[in-house]
C-alpha cells in the first residue's frame, strides 16, 4: 500500500451498525437530519432496521483515520472515532503495518 497515504481528521461521522460491522459516515456528506436512504448511500453493508424501518444511528465526534489514494477514488473506510490524533495514526500503523512518517 505504498501509493496509500494515511489521513487523519477530526471531524463527525454517524456510527451505525450494518450487515458489515459499524460503519462511519462523516456528517458532512449526510447532514444532521438522516434517513436510510441517505446513509445508505455510503454504507458497504445494509443498514440493519427493525420492524419498523428505524435503524440505530449515532453522531460522534471525534479524530477517524483512513489511508487514501491521492488522485483516485480509492480509500479504506473511515475507522473510530479515537481520542487523539496520535491514537488515530498509531492505529494506521499497526493496523496496516506502515511507517509513522508519510
Amino acid at each position: 500500500m505504498a501509493f496509500m497515504q494515511k489521513q487523519v481528521e477530526h471531524m463527525e461521522c454517524w456510527q451505525v451498525e450494518t450487515t458489515c460491522g459499524t460503519e462511519c459516515v462523516p456528517s458532512n456528506l449526510v447532514g444532521l437530519n438522516i434517513n436510510v436512504d441517505s446513509l445508505s448511500q455510503y454504507t458497504e453493508g445494509e443498514i440493519h432496521c427493525d420492524a419498523d424501518g428505524e435503524f440505530n444511528g449515532e453522531l460522534v465526534t471525534g479524530w477517524f483515520a483512513r489511508l487514501s489514494a491521492p488522485g483516485y477514488m480509492d480509500c479504506t473506510a473511515w475507522s473510530g472515532p479515537f481520542k487523539s490524533e496520535k491514537e488515530a495514526m498509531d492505529y494506521l500503523c499497526e493496523l496496516y503495518d506502515a511507517e509513522d512518517a508519510d
